[in-house]
């Protein structure tokens, strides 16, 4: 496949994308399409069925293109989608690569990006009341229970990897203090979905909250080895700077109602 398309390989626009944003120089690309199985990945991409091509930097430091998001990305890459089953076109003058393939990035850190997914593009696009015509009631309530749900997923693994324990709002929180003012003046919650919601979300606080202070040394003792007096320091120092942020998160002002 290679040898008869050699003369007309032409894949510039994938390549001054991926330069850009990975700020490689010029020729890192030409060497790395020296690979015939980078080269091969890319053709089969441009002309022929596959749907997905991820360029990206491997563990030797090579520029490499694959079919799927590498496990362990060291640097940001670059991903390359068909938007439609349209022919690429890859003539210089008649070119249609950037009208039927999406460009993007790639973090190194998947959780981040899902994370910033969520927040700035799924939730404000489905909470949008202009998105959400002729749904009913019951639904729109279900879709927006389980997109806070999910973001909340996010941020709890988010803080698992950085050893902190992050305690997920309620979904509804943008109308707590007018519910509050309603129940101070004439002592009722008549918001029984937020309610609901923050009953909910405590009770996982109270899980969350729970694991951490029962957490001991007693994990670091293997059959063969004993934990160290630093071991020991380290782990009790760690604790305690999670329970400083446990406190600091259940005094924001926020949570605390007044």
């Amino acid at each position: 496949m290679a040898g008869a398309e050699a003369d007309r390989e032409n894949w510039d626009i994938l390549a001054e994308y991926s330069n850009k944003t990975l700020r490689l120089k010029a020729d890192r690309w030409g060497k790395a399409v020296q690979n015939e199985e980078t080269k091969n990945t890319l053709l089969d991409f441009l002309d022929y069925d596959s749907q997905l091509v991820v360029v990206s930097l491997n563990q030797s430091n090579q520029l490499v293109a694959t079919t799927e998001v590498p496990a362990g990305l060291r640097t940001k890459g670059v991903y390359f989608l068909k938007a439609s089953d349209v022919p690429l076109v890859r003539d210089e003058e008649s070119t249609n690569v950037r009208q039927h393939v999406i460009f993007g990035d790639i973090s190194p850190q998947p959780l981040d990006q899902l994370s910033t997914l969520i927040e700035e593009v799924i939730i404000p696009m489905l909470e949008n009341p202009a998105n959400r015509g002729g749904w009913p009631e019951m639904v729109c309530e279900d879709v927006s229970h389980q997109l806070y749900s999910l973001r909340g997923t996010v941020y709890r693994m988010w803080g698992q990897l950085r050893g902190q324990t992050l305690l997920p709002l309620p979904f509804g929180m943008d109308t707590l203090e007018k519910a509050e003012r309603h129940a101070l003046d004439t002592g009722e919650m008549t918001d029984s979905q937020l309610k609901s919601a923050i009953e909910g979300v405590v009770i996982k606080w109270v899980h969350q909250v729970d694991e951490v202070l029962t957490q001991d040394t007693d994990h670091l003792a293997a059959l063969d080895h004993f934990p160290k007096p630093l071991e020991e320091i380290t782990f009790w120092s760690k604790r305690r700077q999670n329970l400083s942020h446990i406190s600091s998160q259940l005094k924001d002002k926020k949570v605390c109602i007044r």
